[in-house]
């Protein structure tokens, strides 16, 4: 038997840094996610809690590419968003 510890979780897998979306334009815009960063590495377990409306699916959502982090009319703020190359 090895007692050899568990394996170090240093590789990143996802990154991800000032997501910022919103949706609608003047009195009706609503900002669902707002300069929010995330790394995960591989082997870890994240969970994303939080009360609802509070953007966890539209953060998911522009993470694995579904929702253009750009929000509506946007077309001077471009982040980085991606998978670590």
């Amino acid at each position: 038997m090895s007692s050899a510890g568990p394996k170090s979780l240093t590789t990143e897998a996802i990154v991800a840094t000032d997501l910022t979306k919103w949706f609608g334009e003047g009195e009706t815009k609503v900002t669902a996610v707002n300069g929010v960063a995330l790394v995960a590495h591989f082997g870890e377990m994240l969970f994303i809690v939080g009360p609802s409306g509070s953007g966890k699916t539209t953060m998911l959502s522009m993470i694995s590419g579904i929702l253009a982090q750009l929000g509506q009319g946007d077309s001077q703020r471009r982040r980085h968003l991606g998978l670590r190359q």
